[in-house]
């Protein structure tokens, strides 16, 4: 019966591999997966984990978005227990959308930064791959909040 489920979920995640054309692997594991191609998305939920060359996300579930004409992926969106992982800084939060064409990533949601010592808290975060720019923000009454280490 397992031999069963681990067959089934390899045939899956090997099928939408093949139909999603994107110029970067993208790979994504999870304890379940839910495709619905003629709608052009697929679900993954529990323990989910989704890396490609450049980010790593965790989170208890990811919804893939991609064009059905052209099998391109759009976006990945992840909600609950976000974790993102770039260039050395690991980003926390409730909800995540990556716009693929647009190469912007939005955090939102509780959201926590932390590169070495350094820590940012804030509502939102937006991040720009093409100009490396950041983009924090919060409501008037949670703020932004920094601590950041002195150099020595």
């Amino acid at each position: 019966m397992m031999t069963k489920k681990i067959l089934t979920a390899v045939f899956y995640f090997f099928f939408l591999n093949c139909n999603v054309a994107y110029s970067e692997t993208i790979k994504i594991s999870s304890e379940k997966l839910e495709i619905f191609k003629n709608l052009g998305y697929s679900i993954f939920t529990g323990n989910v984990y989704a890396e490609d060359p450049e980010l790593k996300i965790w989170s208890d579930k990811i919804t893939i978005f991609f064009n059905n004409e052209t099998n391109e992926l759009i976006n990945i969106i992840a909600e609950k227990n976000v974790q993102l992982l770039r260039d050395g800084l690991r980003a926390f939060g409730d909800f995540s959308e990556y716009k693929i064409d647009q190469e912007e990533i939005l955090l939102s949601g509780n959201v926590s930064i932390i590169r070495s010592d350094d820590i940012v808290y804030c509502d939102q975060l937006v991040v720009d791959l093409n100009s490396s720019t950041s983009i924090m923000t919060s409501n008037s009454q949670n703020r932004v909040r920094a601590t950041i280490k002195k150099i020595k």
